[in-house]
């Protein structure tokens, strides 16, 4: 993907269902990737690593929350060791300032609600 003076490589995160963005990157505008790391860091992605184990993430730039802007988003995923569940977070930042804007977790159904944790077998005869 060419981000106007930069080629940056996508290859390794499928971006392919994310709606194009409607304005240009102004990358030289923005504070660096350490600093919005950071703010993401503090604003829970630090605690999220702490809570379940850390499988993976990435950095990208997107207008998901807000189509007249683009946020820098730094996801986070990672298994609930207790539940054996996945878990994933999306902390939004404003690329320009490096304030934080919010968050996004994964919202699962619980498809086992309502079936019985313990079964017991009766023989008959």
């Amino acid at each position: 993907v060419s981000l106007g003076l930069a080629w940056v490589d996508t290859s390794f995160f499928d971006i392919s269902d994310l709606t194009p963005l409607n304005k240009p990157l102004q990358l030289m505008n923005y504070k660096d990737s350490d600093t919005l790391a950071a703010v993401a860091e503090a604003n829970g992605g630090s605690a999220f690593r702490n809570l379940y184990q850390y499988t993976g993430g990435g950095y990208l730039y997107s207008q998901s929350i807000d189509t007249t802007k683009i946020y820098f988003h730094a996801i986070y995923n990672g298994i609930d060791v207790t539940t054996g569940r996945e878990k994933a977070l999306i902390v939004f930042i404003d690329p320009v300032t490096g304030n934080f804007v919010g968050t996004f977790t994964k919202v699962e159904k619980d498809e086992t609600a309502g079936i019985p944790a313990h079964d017991s077998l009766q023989i008959s005869f």
